[in-house]
């Protein structure tokens, strides 16, 4: 079966970028993980609940993603859709969907990027912040 097009538009990031590195044969390559949230709207005032799609993202793109987005980006989102199945460790066949982004919009201007980068910082180092009463 080949692999379906999905297109997410005008998606935020629900959380952080996750990144790692897997080994193979050439090398370590790169690996991000990211969830984004859309919103269909239909008609006048009726919106239908949003769409998360947690996607997988390879090589220089996931490691663009990982230094420039976080959560609350704004996205585009254009990859495909195919079938996994795995052996559990129950010895039965788990089925699965697998969406990989093949090309990912930043849509937020340099400004806006930045800005959201500071307030998560904020955040962080308050939260690392001891409590004082």
């Amino acid at each position: 079966m080949s692999p379906v097009q999905i297109i997410q538009r005008h998606a935020h990031l629900a959380g952080p970028v996750q990144l790692d590195h897997l080994p193979t044969s050439d090398g370590p390559r790169a690996r991000a993980t990211l969830t984004a949230l859309s919103q269909r709207r239909r008609g006048k005032d009726k919106q239908d609940p949003p769409v998360a799609i947690r996607w997988t993202v390879w090589g220089a793109l996931a490691e663009h993603a990982a230094k420039y987005l976080g959560r609350g980006s704004h996205v585009n989102v254009v990859g495909h859709l195919h079938n996994h199945s795995y052996v559990a460790t129950d010895g039965h066949t788990v089925h699965t969907f697998v969406f990989t982004a093949e090309e990912i919009d930043f849509l937020d201007s340099k400004a806006e990027a930045e800005a959201r980068r500071e307030r998560q910082a904020f955040v962080a180092e308050m939260d690392q912040a001891p409590a004082t009463r």
